[in-house]
């Protein structure tokens, strides 16, 4: 796969979430996703991180508003943000600096 085929692929990813973002529609935003992902696997594209952070990798669903997942900030050793997927229960830490 050439270099101007992954940046095509790139664009079209960033395209897809900007969608599934902007979306109201349940369906729209679940099956943009996936195909973002599905793109990104088979073109072995990164996605960015500004992106990946709000994908439940369990059920590939949109994690940002309050309907889908529950985001909450703990401290134990190590401040950390939660986020649970509402659609299937999977649990996502992500360790954050202070």
């Amino acid at each position: 796969m050439s270099r101007l085929d992954k940046k095509a692929v790139a664009k079209e990813i960033d395209r897809l979430f900007n969608l599934a973002l902007s979306s109201e529609d349940e369906l729209l935003k679940r099956s943009a996703i996936r195909h973002a992902v599905a793109l990104s696997r088979s073109v072995r594209v990164k996605i960015p991180k500004k992106y990946s952070l709000f994908i439940c990798r369990k059920c590939l669903s949109l994690l940002s508003s309050s309907k889908s997942a529950r985001i909450r900030v703990r401290k134990n050793r190590n401040w950390q943000m939660v986020i649970r997927c509402l659609t299937c229960g999977s649990v996502k830490r992500i360790p954050l600096k202070r």
